[in-house]
């Protein structure tokens, strides 16, 4: 009778461990499947953030007309104003990225030519702002994304290439694997 007992007790426990661990796997899948929802959510609102037509109109203006043959003594008020705007959208899109709520390889990957293009030449717009505001966070985040994206693998190859040299460069090739 104690046999026939303990082995019940015992495929009862075994029951319960096996709902638990379906239960922690189902868990676990919804918890990052609401990772994804809320990174897809982010991913949005930097895309929106800075793909606007006055983003896009601002860096545009940045990295043509404010690039080398401006020095920035030569800016107009419009000209520092047309860089605010750049140094405050990728400062948002930063700031997300730093809180988590959006991978900071995705913006630096997507948008890490403008960023490495655009950071020198606000440079000096940002030193004079956080002097003359004694404010040393001033767009710091962009600042560090520039830098992120600056020392990230997007300046040197695309995202085909990183799978290539991640996978091999053997689809179709010589040294395709047989």
């Amino acid at each position: 009778m104690l046999v026939k007992y303990c082995s019940r007790v015992f495929a009862l426990q075994l029951v319960s461990t096996a709902i638990l661990i379906v239960t922690l796997v189902i868990v676990g899948r919804q918890v990052a499947e609401g990772r994804r929802a809320a990174s897809s959510t982010a991913y949005a609102v930097v895309r929106e953030i800075l793909q606007s037509p006055e983003t896009r109109a601002a860096r545009r203006h940045v990295l043509t007309q404010l690039d080398d043959p401006k020095k920035f003594d030569e800016w107009s008020t419009d000209d520092k104003q047309i860089a605010e705007i750049v140094c405050q959208s990728y400062d948002d899109a930063a700031i997300m990225c730093r809180r988590g709520m959006l991978p900071a390889d995705v913006v630096a990957d997507s948008w890490g030519d403008s960023l490495r293009r655009s950071w020198p030449i606000v440079l000096p717009l940002v030193v004079a702002y956080r002097e003359k505001r004694e404010a040393p966070e001033l767009w710091d985040d962009f600042e560090w994304m520039a830098e992120l994206a600056a020392h990230s693998p997007g300046p040197s190859m695309g995202r085909l290439q990183r799978c290539r040299n991640k996978v091999g460069d053997w689809i179709g090739g010589s040294d395709r694997p047989r």
